[in-house]
């Protein structure tokens, strides 16, 4: 797995989850959306943008793409973290199934635009 860490509403049928339409998860008190997904293909790599927070409300939306995309054949991903304000373990979770799958398969994946903050929740301090 490669990380550079320096640099609303649900759909309305499968279909627009398919298609890579945002998809919006979860809602704050305030209105706001916890977590938005997009997927873009660039150049042969499948790229999901993920902002707001990924956390129990959005995880198994972000999994069940994953896991759709790698089921469809997909071999590379690129998870585009520039607008992510927070992720937990079970977000984490899903990075290392995608890792896992995708090494087996010979794929890739990438991580990049991590802020600091959420950099230092993928390192190990010894």
């Amino acid at each position: 797995m490669i990380i550079n860490g320096k640099t609303g509403k649900h759909p309305d049928s499968d279909e627009e989850f398919k298609q890579g339409l945002p998809i919006l998860i979860g809602r704050h008190s305030q209105g706001r959306h916890n977590m938005g997904l997009m997927e873009n293909k660039e150049n042969g790599i499948t790229v999901l943008t993920v902002n707001g927070n990924l956390d129990a409300d959005g995880t198994q939306a972000m999994e069940e793409k994953v896991m759709g995309l790698l089921a469809a054949g997909e071999t590379s991903l690129l998870f585009d973290f520039s607008d992510l304000d927070y992720i937990n373990s079970s977000g984490l979770r899903v990075l290392v199934l995608a890792y896992q799958r995708l090494k087996k398969a010979s794929g890739k994946v990438a991580i990049c635009g991590v802020k600091d903050y959420i950099q230092e929740v993928f390192e190990v301090r010894l």
